[in-house]
């Protein structure tokens, strides 16, 4: 199901109707590219090796026995975690007051950024929780593939485009990680807002300037430092939270 803004739901708000997400907030089960990433799949949730190639059928085990190695509650948790994921890079505030493309690509960016900085926490030393942050890479890589299927890409081309938007991912999560930890230089955390965010639509970053980019990146830190608030145990049941979106105008 393709999750078109609240103008596909009765009773819903004015300021965002006019908003459309091509982007599955709960992923279908079926058929999907994950098979074809694992190995990016691996990378994105911080293993060193694809350590399935070896496996036997008796150490990845069918659906069916999902429950005896507790995949089930991960799957579920990572969902539930996703979709948090989705509702706040779906908020009217990013395209309106942030000026983030309403496009394809920019809601793209605002799932990317949500979550590298949710699977950066979820690795974080006090939760360190693999199996969830796999549950929630491979979440997002069956989004992004029902996703491709519904705008109608064609089966030849869904796998190399799936691998391409988890690519972004991995991409992103890494810049992102840097320019939180650099102290040194406080304008680095909106210049990579600004290059990945806002250059992917030329009019949009026309319109972007230094201090909306700054904007955003002071979002961007205080979603990280919310996080941080989380607790551990709290994390680990799928149970997320996000700061208030609203745009104070104050950069970084």
């Amino acid at each position: 199901m393709i999750i078109k803004s609240a103008a596909t739901e009765p009773g819903a708000p004015e300021s965002t109707r006019h908003l459309d997400y091509p982007i599955p907030l709960y992923p279908k089960r079926g058929a999907s590219a994950n098979h074809a990433v694992t190995p990016l799949i691996t990378v994105l949730a911080g293993r060193a090796t694809d350590a399935r190639a070896t496996r036997t059928l008796y150490d990845c085990p069918p659906p069916m026995f999902d429950w005896i190695y507790g995949r089930r509650d991960d799957r579920q948790k990572a969902s539930e975690i996703y979709g948090a994921v989705v509702a706040q890079a779906r908020n009217p505030e990013f395209y309106t007051s942030y000026a983030v493309p309403d496009s394809i690509e920019g809601r793209y960016e605002m799932i990317a950024l949500h979550l590298a900085i949710v699977l950066e926490r979820l690795g974080a030393a006090d939760v360190a929780d693999e199996e969830l942050r796999r549950s929630l890479v491979e979440t997002f890589v069956t989004a992004m593939d029902d996703a491709m299927r519904e705008l109608g890409v064609g089966d030849t081309s869904v796998v190399r485009n799936v691998k391409k938007a988890a690519g972004g991912l991995y991409e992103r999560g890494l810049d992102y990680r840097a320019a939180l930890a650099n102290t040194e230089d406080p304008s680095a955390l909106a210049s990579v807002v600004a290059r990945h965010v806002y250059a992917s639509d030329g009019a949009a970053l026309a319109v972007a300037t230094a201090a909306v980019a700054a904007e955003l990146a002071t979002y961007t830190r205080r979603m990280a430092d919310h996080l941080a608030g989380l607790s551990a145990d709290r994390l680990r049941l799928g149970d997320l939270s996000f700061p208030d979106a609203r745009n104070d105008g104050r950069g970084t």
